[in-house]
């Protein structure tokens, strides 16, 4: 995997803010927005580092604010957000990709549980996320075949550390 400094930097304000830290504040835009110029062999006039700073400190507010006001939703509202983020994020794979609507949705779908997967790990729920979800098939009334693709895969991963 190749070291972006942008989604590096990101994604550490993100996890620091998610997990009940402080805001990001001016200095580390600043120091962001170097790492990203100096990593892009791009020189920036004072006022384009400036732009950038501006830019970023009202994108990473609006992330902030956005993220307090789902965090606070009913289940519907942030059930509805996610299909919305699932969608906006298929659509821009779509766009950037050039994927069809099948592989962008998938992408998608990949890149939103891993984040949460991520963030469960990290909380230390891993033990309540997997008790949680083994009871979705008996709500759901297809325990049966749940079991049955369940003991597939095992049997499947034997055979192949069997070959190894």
């Amino acid at each position: 995997m190749v070291y972006d400094p942008w989604t590096f930097s990101l994604q550490k304000k993100a996890a620091r803010v998610g997990s009940g830290g402080t805001s990001v504040n001016d200095g580390e835009i600043r120091v962001m927005v170097q790492e990203i110029a100096v990593y892009n062999k791009k020189d920036l006039s004072p006022e384009e580092f400036e732009d950038l700073v501006h830019l970023i400190g009202h994108f990473w507010a609006d992330v902030e604010k956005e993220a307090e006001r789902v965090s606070q939703a009913d289940k519907e509202t942030v059930i509805s957000y996610f299909n919305g983020m699932l969608s906006c994020l298929s659509g821009a794979f779509m766009h950037k990709y050039r994927m069809d609507t099948s592989h962008a949705h998938t992408r998608a779908g990949d890149e939103i549980i891993s984040t949460a997967l991520n963030l469960i790990f990290e909380k230390g729920l891993m033990k309540d996320f997997i008790v949680r979800f083994e009871s979705i098939p008996l709500r759901d009334g297809v325990y049966k075949e749940y079991l049955n693709e369940k003991t597939h895969l095992k049997e499947q991963l034997q055979k192949a550390s069997r070959k190894e």
